[in-house]
């Protein structure tokens, strides 16, 4: 089922200023199968992003609850929101949509359906509600994502207490718990929105990897 209809905006139309998330070039290039949301990525420095504790627990509890309003992504050097969180039931099953806007009705990435302590394939669609690819656990305790026509894109694990991204075998992102936030890094050049998504979608359906 389509996430989102074909007339949504377009991507660079909804999306915030590049300044908020840092400073960067819009020089068109050839298209990356590792970029979801092209307009997002920052060329040459770093993306940060943070989600207080008390946020990543309403995501936590929401997925088989209630969730009370959006949550949201903060910038971790502005303090100010840059994305917002939150769940969508479709056929019964609960997806995670990611804006930027806390009410947008065309969510800039999508991710389901998401189960407590399965490891079940997730589905993830991109901006138009196109599907982009599939994140599922393997026997190694590594997560992989895959371009919808098959491509690995990027793996995550579990490295020192961080939570790691490589992009083959560069550094894609690292995400950290801190005690007051989860805090992510996302390097010069990979996408910050597919980082994001593919660690929420590993905390929220292994919640004990926090622990």
């Amino acid at each position: 089922a389509s996430m989102g209809p074909a007339t949504a905006p377009s991507t660079v139309q909804t999306l915030p200023q590049r300044e908020t998330l840092g400073t960067g070039s819009r020089q068109s290039q050839a298209p990356n199968p590792a970029q979801m949301c092209p307009a997002m990525i920052v060329p040459h420095a770093d993306a940060n992003f943070a989600i207080p504790n008390a946020g990543l627990n309403a995501l936590i509890t929401g997925l088989t609850g209630s969730l009370d309003g959006p949550v949201a992504v903060i910038g971790a050097q502005t303090n100010k929101p840059l994305l917002y969180a939150r769940f969508k039931d479709v056929k019964d099953k609960r997806w995670l949509q990611l804006s930027t806007t806390s009410n947008s009705r065309f969510p800039h990435c999508c991710a389901g359906p998401l189960e407590v302590a399965s490891d079940a394939m997730v589905e993830i669609r991109g901006p138009r509600g196109d599907r982009f690819g599939t994140l599922e656990k393997g026997h190694d305790a590594t997560w992989y994502m895959h371009r919808a026509e098959g491509p690995l894109v990027h793996r995550v694990y579990m490295m020192n207490g961080q939570m790691v991204a490589m992009d083959r075998s560069l550094m894609a992102g690292t995400g950290m718990f801190t005690p007051t936030a989860f805090e992510l890094t996302v390097s010069p050049g990979r996408d910050p929105l597919l980082t994001l998504v593919s660690m929420l979608i590993i905390i929220l359906t292994s919640p004990d990897i926090r622990r």
